[in-house]
């Protein structure tokens, strides 16, 4: 699934406090908390806007306080990092947080050494490497739920790197309908999503196959789902067929 420089991963979601109320969907806040491993890579998805709906700056998603800038100036390779996947290229982005000289507070910057302004929106997933032993391990988000009805996803054949849109918790798979193969039993072609495991520090296959109950997403025992796809957890979606596969995830709060 990963390019084989980013082959160790792990995360862990901890913790959400998030109000939603019947109020209007621009005013209501919360967070949770994300494990940022040390020494290793953790998965981030991203269920937040900011307020002006144009997505969280990455120079605004964590307390700096909590990062690890390196030691020194221009320390590469023990700051913490991000890489981002691009479904379109399918490829990754890297981001850097490090400081430029002894005075300068520390920022991320891209893979040119640019001053990012980067944004993450509702949807987006992403590494988050640890190099070193040093940094908070466990971080809080903070945001506000997008203001939209629905947030409107296309995948296209390939690997998208995915998390949900909105600060709700459903069951893995529950808003997709995927691709089933061509025929009952077609694990080899049905679409998979590949959610990274906090607890086993590995990941987990599910499968959207036709196994005698007609097409529905089915867990690596080939049992239906009953797992929820959590709060900043993030996976991979395998897209087999040419049709680009759009889904529609609702406001929770207009449900």
């Amino acid at each position: 699934m990963m390019k084989k420089t980013l082959a160790v991963a792990g995360g862990g979601i901890l913790l959400a406090s998030i109000c939603l109320a019947n109020i209007a969907s621009k005013n209501v806040g919360g967070f949770y908390t994300v494990k940022l491993n040390k020494g290793g890579w953790s998965m981030i998805g991203i269920n937040w806007n900011a307020s002006d709906g144009t997505g969280i700056p990455l120079q605004n998603l964590f307390n700096t306080d909590d990062l690890y800038p390196g030691e020194g100036e221009w320390d590469l390779y023990n700051c913490d990092q991000i890489a981002i996947w691009d479904n379109d290229t399918q490829g990754y982005v890297g981001y850097y947080f490090f400081r430029t000289n002894e005075l300068a507070d520390p920022k991320w910057y891209d893979e040119n050494y640019s001053i990012t302004s980067e944004k993450l929106m509702p949807g987006v997933a992403f590494w988050f490497n640890r190099p070193s032993q040093n940094g908070t391990v466990n971080v809080k988000l903070p945001g506000l739920v997008d203001g939209r009805t629905n947030i409107t996803f296309t995948l296209q054949q390939g690997y998208s790197m995915v998390a949900a849109g909105f600060p709700k918790e459903r069951k893995v798979g529950a808003l997709i309908a995927g691709y089933s193969g061509t025929g009952q039993w077609d694990l080899d072609n049905c679409d998979i999503l590949v959610v990274w495991d906090n607890d086993a520090q590995g990941y987990r296959n599910f499968y959207y196959a036709d196994i005698g109950n007609g097409p529905e997403w089915l867990d690596e025992g080939l049992a239906p789902v009953t797992q929820d796809f959590l709060l900043g957890q993030a996976g991979w979606y395998f897209r087999q067929d040419a049709t680009p596969l759009v889904i529609n995830e609702p406001n929770p709060i207009a449900e």
